[in-house]
């Protein structure tokens, strides 16, 4: 979403949205979340959410890559090595309940599972 020139956003209260959305993902799952919620669990107003998404398929896919881009690269020095990283990653940090709930809404909300699709195995639950 491109923002119109003004005042600079908060970048705590943009920390505080993503932390908030991702919460929300993962114990009520995308159908129940909302922006409500996500303002009420943030300590925001909607529009400050407005201000930086146009809706919550667009929140979930920022606060997707904002957990990936956390996740340090993974550099075995050879590509099964790199791909069983990977693998035993995602088996110790990977959020199932993310897998779940985005699997539910897939046809729905396609652009979700893309996002996921690309970054599913570098999510860390946290």
């Amino acid at each position: 979403m491109t923002r119109a020139a003004g005042r600079p956003l908060d970048e705590s209260v943009g920390k505080a949205i993503l932390d908030a959305a991702w919460r929300l993902l993962l114990s009520v799952g995308y159908s129940r979340m909302s922006i409500a919620r996500v303002a009420d669990e943030a300590q925001v107003g909607r529009p400050a959410i407005y201000r930086r998404y146009g809706d919550k398929a667009e929140l979930v896919a920022a606060v997707i890559a904002d957990k990936t881009a956390r996740v340090p690269p993974i550099d075995t020095g050879s590509a099964r090595g790199d791909l069983i990283a990977h693998l035993e990653f995602a088996r110790k940090r990977f959020a199932m309940a993310l897998a779940g709930t985005l699997l539910v809404e897939q046809s729905k909300h396609p652009e979700l599972m893309r996002e996921y699709g690309f970054n599913f195995i570098m999510i860390q639950a946290c």
